[in-house]
Parts: structure tokens; C-alpha cells; sequence
């Protein structure tokens, strides 16, 4: 199979998907207006403040996750892969994104599910940031120590992220052509890394009597510099440097992209790949697929993110990119998908380098793969392989830290709501973040083990696809509360739910075998949240399709719902 055939398919459905099933959501499930919606500050995004914002939306999904659930994915075959990466983001992911920003006007979730169904929604989502703060920390680490060129643009990219958040402020309408000049400068910054890295080896070893009991390795360096600078991100406003720096690192992925698209349509591989992998060590496609591809697939972060404020501004505007940041996730993970496919002689050399189940291998070793099977992909059109290596690692470390900043952000939001007290940290946010950050650093380090397997990776993403499939039940709830079509949420929700439980299930099966218990705690534990919030949401879900005549009487006399 050529790669352009199977590119041509994908870019088509999500086109088909942007222009038709985007606007179908956005006319007659969410009804979304044109005009512009007030802030909880009193006033409105402009037109480029609200493309900053949700480049920042897309560069905190996109990324880490996306990366290795595609790349292993690849185990069973591009043709399994690809079906689902490309009807799960023009679907499941397009309408949370979409109906986030519906659904943040709606209120709080306690006032859909009540209060124990929305305490269990962000219990679910604190063990969700728990589990992928760490590997995102680890992952900035890994990337910067095996890719040392990398380190140069990594750093400057702070400075040209302030830059751009004063050049907002003062002169919004010029702030396109400062971050291309930002974008260029950091390509040049890669180029110079390249050649003049700065590298950082050895490691620390931490022995009690004759054993070793932890390795501090190199790759901590980055690591801690990662947190300490989401650390002082998260102290200040999202507009002051996250915003911009986050729709920067999303228009150097779109450079990436553009270049390796470039090289597949330019050379037109042939996939080395086989469409389906019917190896007896691999297992069954179901329901492991499915929680695999958890970044490019449906991403349960789609819909909190549009409603974290960004449902501000030109309302057809904020739904078009709305619904293309889940399209610009499920287009990383197709190119990750066909780059792994390719550069091979014969199936049996790809074969050879994939292994049917590789339960030993880290998950930061599947990112470091994708940056060289990229380089070399990317090496088709003449590029020099150090210069793109060293700038495909830069694009994932950042994108990592993106989510990382957004992720601790969100753990905030999440602790208020759960009420956590503050004591006996006290009332001083600093504190309370300082720990925060401190902890993440220390499940990263203390939890490295854990992270060098696949098996955590279906837990983290059994849990995405419960917390997805709880956003898509409380939309589906919201729906019926005003009349209006609830299955394009309610079908989707409930297909998710099947798959994550069916995939947790059978991995906690395994583990009892295998005596990987930690795993399997973890993995009770979210089950059990799944499992109650469905319940809890399920139940309202069916007293609102009760009640939905009078919901939708009092719904249409308000018109607009965007109000």
C-alpha cells in the first residue's frame, strides 16, 4: 500500500469532517450563535487572542501521548491503527472538543450530574494528571538527553515566548508575523544545536549497603529544569506566557508536520508495514486498541480545555478551531502511524525491529523512536538527519511542557474543586503549587520503573476513555435537559465506556497472575470511579429524557444558548 493512498483518505474525512459533521454539531446538537460572549472578567478575546488561546488548546493535547499510543499501535498493523485514529478523531474527539466549549456555558457539572456525579468526574481526572504529569516530565528528559541538539532551541524558546506574550498585549494584530520570526529563529537555534550541543551524561547512584536502590540519571537534569519552569508558569496568568508559547510549539509542529507530509507525498513509500499483524505473542486488537490510541484517538482533555475559558470571542471562529485542534491531534497521529510504516526493505526487516508485545521497553523509547524514524523520513527529501532529529525532539520536548503546565494547572482546578484543604501548607498558593510540583517530580523519579512497560500505558488510557466517556454522558444529559439530539454524545460515550472497561478488566486479570499488583491497585481504583460515575451519570442522563419537555419548552424561549 502506498502512503499517499492512505494519506489522500485521511486528510479527505477530516476536511469532510470539518466542513459537514462540525457544522451539523455546531447547528443542530449545540447550537452554537456568531456573536461574541463576555468573560468572567467583563470583557472579550480578539480574533488573535482567541486563535493564541486555542493554539495553546491543541498544543497542550497533542504531542506525548499522541505519539507513543500511535507508535504502539503499530503493533497490530497500520490497518486497525488507522481506521480508528481517523474515525475516532472526526468523531469522538471533534464533538468534545466542540461540545466542551457548549458545556462551559451550561455551568458547573454539579449542576447537570449533581454533586456526587461531578465529585467523581474530578476525582477521575486528578488520578488521569497524576498518572501523566509524571511520564510528561520524564519524557522532556529523555528527549533532551538523547537529542542534546535539541537543548538549544528548548532554551531559547522561553525568551521568544515572553517576547510574544509583550507583543500580543501591546500589538495583537502584528503577533502572526513575530511568531513566524520566532518559529524561524528556533529552526536556525536547531540547526546550530546540531552541531554545537550541549550535553549532559553520567548518572547518580543512591546504594544502601551493597544494593542499589535508585539511579539518578542524566536525563533528570532536563527533567527538573521542565519542572521547575512549569512551576514558574503556573504562577502567573495563562496569557502572560502560556498562551503564546503554547500556540508557538503549535506552529512549529504544523512545520514538522508540513515536512514530513512533504516527504511522503514527494517520495510515496511504499508501507513496509503489514495491514494486519496475526502474530501469536500479539494480542487480540480488542479491546487493547482502543485505550491504546488515547492521544490521536479521542483525547478525554479535549472538552475541560475548550471550557477553561476559552469560549470567548467570535463564536463560528472558536468552533472551527475548536474542532481542528482534535483534527490537528488525530493528523500527528496518522504521520506518526506512516513514518513508523516506512524506510524498511521488506516486511520482515519492519517485523524484526517490532516486537510482537514489547512489555520491556520504556514508554520515552517510542517517542525517541518516532524523532528517528521522522529524521529519516524527512531525510527522503536531502534534509540533513542531526538538523531534523534535533528539531523533532525540540517540537515533542515543548509540546510536553505544554501539557505538563496545563496539566498542573488543571490539578489545581481539580483540588479546588474536590475542596483539598490547604492545611497545613496554608493559605499561600505558593506553597500549595510548590508541593504540588514537588510531587510530581518525585512519583517521576521514584515511579520510573513503573514507567518502563506498557502495562501503565492501558491503565492511562482506560482511564482517559472512562473520563471521556463521563464528559460525553454529561453533555448527553445537557442534551436531553433542552431537547435536543443526544445520540452523536450518547452513542459515543457509551462505545467508550465498553472499550475501557473491557481493556481494564482484562489487563487486572493479568496482573493477578503476574503479581503486578501496584498496577492492578491503580487500575481497581479507576475502575471503580469509572464504573460509579457511570452510574451517577446514567442516572441523571435518565431523569433528564423524563423531564425533557419542559427542559426543552424553557430552552427555546431563551433562543441562543450561547447567552
Amino acid at each position: 500500500m502506498n502512503t499517499l493512498v492512505l494519506l489522500a483518505i485521511a486528510l479527505l474525512v477530516f476536511a469532510m469532517g470539518l466542513r459537514f459533521y462540525a457544522k451539523f454539531l455546531a447547528s443542530a446538537v449545540f447550537a452554537s450563535s456568531t456573536h461574541a460572549t463576555e468573560t468572567v472578567h467583563g470583557g472579550t478575546l480578539t480574533r488573535t487572542g482567541l486563535v493564541v488561546a486555542f493554539g495553546h488548546q491543541s498544543a497542550s493535547v497533542v504531542g506525548v501521548t499522541t505519539v507513543i499510543g500511535a507508535g504502539i499501535a503499530m503493533l497490530w498493523g497500520w490497518a486497525p491503527a488507522f481506521l480508528w485514529i481517523v474515525v475516532g478523531s472526526t468523531v469522538g474527539a471533534g464533538l468534545l472538543a466542540l461540545g466542551g466549549l457548549w458545556l462551559g456555558e451550561r455551568g458547573h457539572p454539579a449542576q447537570i450530574v449533581g454533586k456526587r456525579g461531578a465529585g467523581l468526574l474530578y476525582a477521575l481526572l486528578a488520578l488521569l494528571l497524576v498518572l501523566l504529569a509524571p511520564l510528561l516530565a520524564s519524557a522532556i528528559g529523555h528527549l533532551l538527553a538523547a537529542y542534546p541538539g535539541a537543548v538549544w532551541p528548548f532554551l531559547l524558546h522561553f525568551v521568544l515566548a515572553l517576547a510574544l506574550a509583550r507583543r500580543l498585549t501591546a500589538t495583537p494584530r502584528r503577533w502572526g508575523g513575530a511568531a513566524l520570526a520566532a518559529a524561524v529563529l528556533l529552526v536556525v537555534a536547531a540547526a546550530a544545536g546540531a552541531r554545537l550541543p550541549i550535553e549532559v551524561s553520567g548518572a547518580v547512584n543512591l546504594s544502601l549497603g551493597h544494593a542499589t536502590e535508585l539511579t539518578i540519571g542524566a536525563h533528570w537534569i532536563w527533567s527538573g529544569l521542565a519542572l521547575v519552569a512549569a512551576y514558574a508558569t503556573i504562577r502567573r496568568s495563562p496569557a502572560a506566557l502560556e498562551r503564546p508559547r503554547g500556540a508557538l510549539m503549535l506552529l512549529l509542529l504544523g512545520l514538522a508536520l508540513t515536512l514530513l507530509i512533504a516527504a511522503l507525498v514527494a517520495v510515496r513509500p511504499e508501507l513496509a508495514a503489514p495491514p494486519r499483524r496475526l502474530d501469536a505473542d500479539v494480542p487480540a486488537v480488542l479491546p487493547l486498541l482502543l485505550i491504546t490510541v488515547s492521544g490521536g484517538a479521542v483525547a478525554g482533555l479535549h472538552a475541560l480545555l475548550s471550557a477553561d475559558g476559552l469560549a470567548e470571542g467570535d463564536r463560528s471562529l472558536a468552533c472551527r478551531l475548536a474542532y481542528g485542534s482534535a483534527l490537528t491531534d488525530g493528523t500527528l497521529a496518522l504521520v506518526v502511524l506512516l513514518v513508523a510504516a516506512v524506510g524498511f526493505v521488506s516486511t520482515e526487516a519492519w517485523t524484526a525491529a517490532y516486537p510482537a508485545w514489547p512489555t520491556d521497553i520504556a514508554l520515552h523509547a517510542w517517542l525517541t523512536g518516532f524523532v528517528h524514524n521522522a529524521a529519516r523520513t524527512a531525510g527522503m527529501l536531502g534534509v540533513d538527519y542531526a538538523w531534523t532529529s534535533s528539531f523533532f525532539a525540540f517540537v515533542l520536548a515543548g509540546l510536553a511542557l505544554t501539557a505538563l503546565e496545563t496539566a498542573l494547572r488543571v490539578l489545581q482546578h481539580v483540588c479546588a474543586e474536590l475542596s483539598v484543604p490547604a492545611r497545613p501548607l496554608g493559605p499561600a498558593p505558593w506553597a500549595r503549587e510548590t508541593v504540588a510540583v514537588a510531587a510530581i517530580g518525585a512519583l517521576a523519579l521514584g515511579g520510573e520503573p513503573l514507567y518502563a512497560s506498557l502495562d501503565l500505558w492501558t491503565v492511562l488510557g482506560s482511564t482517559n476513555h472512562l473520563f471521556a466517556a463521563g464528559l460525553m454522558l454529561l453533555l448527553a444529559t445537557a442534551l436531553a435537559r433542552r431537547s435536543r439530539p443526544l445520540w452523536p454524545a450518547a452513542v459515543p460515550a457509551v462505545l467508550l465506556l465498553a472499550a475501557a472497561l473491557w481493556g481494564l478488566l482484562d489487563r487486572m486479570l493479568l496482573w493477578t497472575v503476574t503479581g503486578r499488583w501496584l498496577l492492578f491497585v491503580v487500575g481497581a481504583v479507576s475502575l471503580a470511579l469509572g464504573v460509579w460515575l457511570a452510574i451517577e451519570a446514567l442516572r441523571a442522563l435518565l431523569t433528564a429524557i423524563k423531564a425533557a419537555p419542559a427542559a426543552g419548552g424553557e430552552d427555546r424561549s431563551r433562543g441562543s444558548l450561547d447567552r
